[in-house]
């Protein structure tokens, strides 16, 4: 969790490097809807959830395994995304929307032109911003939230299980620069987690050859 001081004064630098990212956040209201479609993501890179996130219909099976605190055997995996708008997917790019996504986005951009205390009140209320973030913003300050840290490691505990495919493995590489990008975490940290990712994959796949 950080506040922004001085983020405009970067701007020319973060057009040149992410144009996309920074036409939404700079650009219009109609600019920003148009981007939000053709990316499937909103300011933050959140997805938008799917009506059956949104509903907590959606079926993902069961857990197989148990984690102390956080889940049992048999457990649904679904129903997490419950009242959320968009949602944190560290493995999804840019990608236009799609139909099951269509309920979320209209409600995501309906909300948007409320006023900002208003806007960071229902956000809070749908877990998208925790209590802190949600006053601060609603107050006026330039404060973000980041998850990247944690999601981060998921991602690595993830590539010591299974092989991942090309396209997750450029993401996950692209999630790395990104965290360092935002001073989430440093470029040693970086190198440290490429090189655990990395060797995660070269022994699942040398006990797939076996």
């Amino acid at each position: 969790m950080y506040f922004g001081l001085f983020g405009h004064f970067r701007d020319p630098v973060k057009f040149l490097l992410h144009p996309i990212r920074s036409a939404k956040h700079k650009g219009s209201v109609v600019t920003g809807i148009g981007l939000d479609a053709f990316t499937g993501q909103d300011w933050a890179g959140r997805k938008f959830t799917s009506l059956g996130e949104l509903t907590g219909f959606d079926d993902k099976g069961t857990y197989n395994t148990s984690r102390e605190g956080q889940f049992e055997v048999g457990d649904p995996k679904g129903g997490k995304k419950r009242g959320q708008l968009t949602a944190r997917d560290f493995l999804a790019r840019n990608e236009a929307l799609r139909v099951e996504q269509i309920p979320s986005f209209l409600l995501y951009e309906t909300r948007s032109l409320l006023p900002i205390p208003l806007q960071s009140s229902l956000s809070f209320l749908s877990g998208e911003y925790d209590a802190f973030v949600s006053i601060s913003r609603g107050l006026g300050f330039a404060v973000s939230q980041s998850f990247g840290e944690q999601n981060i490691n998921k991602l690595l505990e993830q590539s010591s299980k299974r092989i991942f495919t090309e396209k997750e493995e450029t993401d996950f590489y692209q999630i790395i620069d990104d965290a360092v990008e935002s001073k989430i975490i440093t470029e040693n940290v970086a190198r440290n987690r490429r090189s655990k990712f990395r060797n995660n994959q070269i022994n699942l796949k040398n006990v797939k050859k076996k």
